[in-house]
């Protein structure tokens, strides 16, 4: 279902939605993780982007740079501790 597709998720240096871009990578998807700010953690299996979506001049970059198919927004979801998933 996601396999090939290129597939971005806002709030992506978060818990959830970098998370959940490993989980769109295993199953065969280019993710693209987007955040208004580096994540603290290695995304090196990810495309990363500086980005905010309330800028309609950050967002239209984005799409324009990486012919996105799929979005996942989860920015500023509360964030779970693993055991509670």
């Amino acid at each position: 279902m996601v396999q090939g597709k290129k597939i971005i998720v806002t709030g992506g240096g978060g818990y959830f939605g970098h998370k959940l871009g490993n989980e769109l990578k295993k199953m065969g998807a280019v993710v693209v993780l987007c955040n208004i700010s580096w994540p603290l953690d290695d995304v090196g299996i990810h495309i990363y982007v500086l980005g905010d979506i309330t800028s309609k001049e950050d967002v239209r970059k984005i799409f324009i740079s990486h012919q996105i198919d799929v979005v996942f927004i989860v920015h500023h979801m509360e964030s779970l501790e693993e055991s509670e998933l």
